[in-house]
């Protein structure tokens, strides 16, 4: 488990109301393993490679630290949520993200 990784999910999920979303099966401070996460997808290293939280009652701020954090990050869908404020300039500089969804 790779735990700056589960950090930043939980600061994710801390700054966009995660008490509220629609679906937030597994996310835990002490859960074991993020690839039983609710909208997450994991790469055969264990590690992130996707956030597909669309639809899922978000609000509030992305922090920019919880997606810089996520080196195999590839994919990442809030789309149909609440405003997320400003996107992060962080993911701008991400070599592997390559689908980055936000419409409404």
């Amino acid at each position: 488990m790779n735990t700056n990784e589960r950090d930043a999910l939980m600061m994710l999920f801390d700054a966009t109301a995660g008490t509220t979303w629609t679906r937030s099966q597994a996310w835990s401070r002490t859960a074991f393993s993020m690839c039983g996460w609710y909208g997450l997808g994991c790469g055969p290293d264990g590690r992130v490679m996707s956030i597909s939280l669309a639809s899922n009652n978000l609000s509030g701020t992305i922090p920019p630290v919880a997606v810089a954090t996520l080196q195999g990050l590839t994919s990442i869908d809030l789309s149909s949520n609440n405003p997320p404020g400003p996107l992060p300039d962080a993911w701008g500089g991400s070599l592997s993200l390559r689908v980055l969804g936000f419409a409404q």
